[in-house]
């Protein structure tokens, strides 16, 4: 089962939440009002639709490498579509952000305030400041890192929660995280710096492979690797809450 995403850390004193399992992905998705047939029904929609279209062009399933997508192609594969062509990378890596953002986008004709995460990857359109731990504290010599948000327009961010045994972490970066208008162009941007990171002195190299993605809606990058560090863009680090 796919690891649940950074609202497991992510409080919100007024959003209900629960879990949803639609294909190959595990949603957790937070509302005020109870919009659990809601989200069964947009989230199976989407899938479905993602269905029938790889049924007839396979190659968007297994590609390394953009795909083209027709304009009679679902919402959500043009999403995705599009967010791989700009980074050059292949579309499915796109996939939880892309349908988090198309569920929480659905569910918000039903719903004031929607959070909707899955693996490493939260949509929001909630109205409270956010702050999301991207790495946890590891010891009293190693604090741990955040993201505060301000509340505003919705949003995008993916956050690759800090190297671990079972989290190899991405490239050769620690930490990833990405802060941007659409799910798929979160995750399109940490994929592109996946492939940047051929070592952990590139984190220059990899911020300049994001930044094709600003005209796509990209927001903000952080990058941690050994002792590098590099941030481009509107991202607000702050001390992560919690003890080692």
């Amino acid at each position: 089962m796919p690891k649940r995403g950074i609202l497991d850390r992510l409080r919100s004193d007024n959003l209900a939440f629960f879990d949803l399992h639609v294909g190959t992905l595990e949603l957790r998705i937070g509302a005020v009002e109870n919009v659990r047939d809601q989200a069964r029904i947009v989230a199976l929609k989407h899938w479905e639709q993602l269905e029938a279209y790889v049924a007839g062009h396979s190659s968007f399933m297994t590609s390394f490498v953009p795909q083209p997508v027709g304009p009679g192609a679902p919402p959500l594969v043009r999403a995705m579509g599009d967010a791989s062509d700009a980074a050059g990378v292949g579309p499915m890596l796109t996939l939880p952000g892309a349908m988090a953002e198309a569920v929480a986008r659905d569910l918000s004709q039903h719903a004031r305030e929607v959070i909707v995460s899955t693996e490493g990857d939260t949509f929001t359109m909630h109205r409270r400041a956010q702050t999301f731990v991207v790495e946890p504290p590891m010891g009293s010599g190693r604090p741990g890192v955040g993201v505060r948000i301000e509340p505003g327009r919705p949003f995008a961010f993916y956050a690759s929660t800090g190297r671990t045994r079972s989290n190899p972490g991405i490239g050769h970066a620690r930490v990833v995280a990405v802060l941007a208008d659409h799910g798929a162009v979160a995750d399109a941007a940490a994929s592109a710096i996946g492939m940047a990171m051929l070592h952990a002195n590139h984190v220059e190299r990899a911020l300049a492979a994001t930044l094709r993605l600003e005209p796509y809606g990209l927001r903000g990058v952080i990058i941690l690797a050994e002792s590098q560090i590099g941030v481009w863009g509107d991202m607000q680090i702050v001390r992560a809450p919690g003890r080692a």
